[in-house]
This record gives structure tokens, C-alpha cells and sequence, in this order.
């Protein structure tokens, strides 16, 4: 059985770190929750529904869209 270099094994350690921390980042875009959207909304029987047209057809509170807009502050309905 080979013995292993220590300080062999930690050079080739350092070099995998440096060259991962090169590579390019992922881009990652950010997303409004349907139950922190401004069209996000309840009916008489608490079903939720989405009052943009173009909104997921049957929200789930933890679920998402591409046209999902955040509340504002002031703005709870």
C-alpha cells in the first residue's frame, strides 16, 4: 500500500477550491410566493384564486408564476 503525501494531497485539494471558485456563478432569479403576491386572493369559501388573468390557474400559497408582483407594504388585503 502507498503511503500518501500530506502535503500533496492538501496542494491538490487547494488547487480543486481555486478552480471551482472560478468557474461562473449560477444565475438565479427571484420569485415572488402566490401568498405574497398582489394578486393573490380568497374567496367567500377561502379557496384561493389569482385575479391576474394570466396567473396560475388554482394557487397554492408556497407556489409561483412568472407574473407574480410582491405586496406592498401598506397593501394587505
Amino acid at each position: 500500500m502507498n503511503d500518501i503525501d500530506g502535503a500533496y494531497v492538501s496542494r491538490k485539494i487547494l488547487e480543486m477550491s481555486k478552480q471551482i471558485s472560478r468557474r461562473s456563478k449560477p444565475d438565479f432569479v427571484r420569485v415572488t410566493r402566490c401568498k405574497n403576491c398582489k394578486d393573490f386572493r380568497r374567496n367567500n369559501e377561502n379557496d384561493p384564486y389569482c385575479a391576474n388573468k394570466r396567473g396560475l390557474d388554482d394557487p397554492v400559497p408556497d407556489g409561483f408564476c412568472n407574473y407574480g408582483q410582491p405586496k406592498e407594504a401598506g397593501n394587505v388585503r
